[in-house]
């Protein structure tokens, strides 16, 4: 039929050319959406009165490849903006603080297996160009906030004509880790390592603290005349902050004889009688190596931290995943066998204990937490 109209108590749809084209209007908010060969074209809207029309053409082209063309955007404006002398990009869009970190460390690796003379690299965020510029200091790195081209779905490796392009890491790449982690118990550092095709053998960079930062930090520890301390670091982007009692464990650390150095980004997770802080990476490095222990929430700043285990017992609390997005969501038990700190490199795993907090009650939680670190602290 030329002409058909459906009509129900919620809407009216009417097919036009055998359904070439449909117009379907809602009751509910008087909109309609137009389209052609099943593609929306129009939407129309009354809002306060007024009709507003929306043009929301989405033509999917299978045949175009959005991750090499976004690759090849990201080269020209690199030698537009940036130079023309190098052979290969790496870019750190997708990678929190904690991919980020690991990235850099295996970078060497990296470079030398693909053989590239004149990396560049290209982040997003000021921390990411903070780490950058902590870990791998004699590589160019450019900020860069707004370009649309650097996200990347599907591909993490692109090889163009004359430049070898590396997106860390596009949205397919968490979503196979997720998976590898729920099914097979796959650590997401080994997952890294694979993606890449290198050993998971690495030997991860120790950063060693210029001497201004080492005397910006022996002045923090003398004006706050600080001898035993414990950090608490209890913000997190994924885990719940508010999984345990933190004001609780502040007060118990408090009556054992510690003072409490708090680092936290938010002021709203101020909590009273302690030291708050929020310092950059290398002088976080630095401090860590004077603190009794450490205790924080699953998070980025744990892994670059965790060369200092050397040093310090780390204490670090897992709690459920919530969804992220396209993530699913993950319990604690998966949550802390996927993204354990004890299966890096540079880490010494014997003074690193990790607790799923939605399994014990608080009061265990805090006896646990108080017997081990006292054990290796007092």
């Amino acid at each position: 039929m030329l002409y058909k109209v459906k009509e129900t108590k919620n809407y009216r749809k009417t097919n036009i050319l055998f359904g070439l084209i449909s117009i379907k209007t809602k009751y509910t908010d008087l909109s309609s959406i137009v389209r052609v060969l099943g593609l929306e074209i129009l939407t129309f809207k009354i809002l306060n009165g007024k009709l507003q029309i929306q043009f929301n053409i989405k033509i999917p082209l299978p045949f175009i490849d959005k991750d090499k063309t976004n690759a090849k955007l990201l080269v020209k404006w690199a030698k537009k903006n940036y130079s023309k002398d190098f052979d290969s990009i790496f870019t750190f869009y997708g990678s929190p603080s904690g991919e980020t970190y690991i990235i850099l460390n295996i970078l060497n690796s990296l470079l030398a297996k693909n053989g590239s003379q004149k990396p560049l690299l290209v982040v997003d965020k000021p921390f990411k160009y903070e780490l950058c510029k902590m870990f791998q200091p004699n590589i160019p790195v450019v900020l860069c906030k707004d370009l649309p081209f650097l996200y990347f779905k599907n591909t993490t490796i692109h090889k163009l004509k004359d430049c070898t392009v590396y997106s860390f890491f596009p949205t397919a790449h968490y979503l196979k880790q997720d998976v590898l982690i729920n099914a097979e118990g796959e650590h997401y550092y080994s997952y890294i390592t694979k993606a890449l095709d290198l050993s998971r053998e690495q030997d991860f960079i120790t950063i060693e603290s210029s001497n201004s930062v080492k005397e910006k930090v022996a002045k923090f520890i003398s004006d706050n005349k600080l001898d035993k301390f414990v950090i608490i670091s209890p913000e997190a982007n994924t885990c719940s902050e508010d999984c345990v009692n933190w004001e609780k464990i502040c007060n118990g650390l408090k009556d054992e004889g510690f003072d409490v150095v708090l680092n936290v980004q938010n002021m709203k997770n101020y909590i009273p009688n302690t030291i708050p802080v929020f310092l950059p990476y290398e002088e976080m490095l630095e401090l860590t190596k004077f603190a009794s222990a450490f205790l924080g929430l699953r998070s980025g700043l744990v892994e670059i931290l965790s060369q200092n285990t050397r040093y310090t017992p780390f204490y670090v609390l897992y709690s459920a995943f919530p969804e992220r997005g396209l993530l699913k969501a993950m319990d604690s038990e998966k949550a802390l066998s996927g993204f354990s700190l004890k299966k890096l490199p540079n880490v010494n795993a014997e003074n690193v204990f990790e607790c799923e907090v939605d399994k014990i009650e608080e009061k265990d939680i805090l006896d646990e937490i108080f017997n081990k670190l006292f054990s290796k602290v007092r």
